[in-house]
């Protein structure tokens, strides 16, 4: 059994309970998530004026970055199934499995994209990475991704999103946009 579907079993069997289930299947849902990347866009707009422009179009060109090159690039070309298409492998079945591949999680690849971004551009504090990080453990207990796909998302949105950061800090020095918090 590799690494990936001992997780697997683990998340399925031993950390089964029906307050995770709950937490799990809510937790990836747009709508629930959805207003805290709202209210960071408020924040913004009450709290540094002068600089909204540049973040919101950093955290957008981030966010569209990230998602393109999971799913449209990355996904197509390794083509790996989702553990919920692979007979016999899931104990419990918590969600509908959808047809598309699994490696890279785009969920867990966005989400820790913004955690980056919202770390040094919001508040220096790891519940940014606590948010990404349940919303990647998520995709694991419900079935529709490996550890191996959350992980390479995490990855690949830090990566993208120390980019955007870098590039930002840059540009911020160059024409002396106050962007920091």
């Amino acid at each position: 059994m590799t690494l990936d579907t001992s997780l697997l079993h683990f998340f399925q069997k031993e950390l089964s309970n029906p307050v995770l289930d709950f937490l799990c299947i809510w937790g990836r849902k747009s709508w629930v998530w959805s207003p805290l990347y709202l209210g960071v866009l408020l924040f913004w707009i009450r709290n540094k004026n002068q600089s909204f422009w540049p973040l919101f179009l950093g955290a957008l060109l981030l966010f569209g970055l990230t998602d393109y090159t999971s799913a449209s690039i990355i996904k197509p070309w390794v083509g790996r199934l989702r553990p919920c298409q692979e007979n016999g492998l899931l104990l419990r079945q918590l969600v509908v499995c959808g047809n598309g591949f699994s490696f890279p999680s785009t969920h867990a690849t966005n989400h820790f994209a913004l955690a980056f971004f919202f770390f040094n551009f919001v508040k220096k504090t790891p519940i940014w990475f606590i948010w990404a990080g349940f919303i990647a453990f998520s995709q694991m207990y419900v079935g529709v991704h490996y550890f191996t796909d959350v992980l390479a998302g995490a990855l690949l949105g830090t990566f993208f999103s120390w980019l955007v950061v870098r590039a930002l800090f840059t540009l911020s020095k160059r024409y002396s946009w106050n962007i920091s918090f």
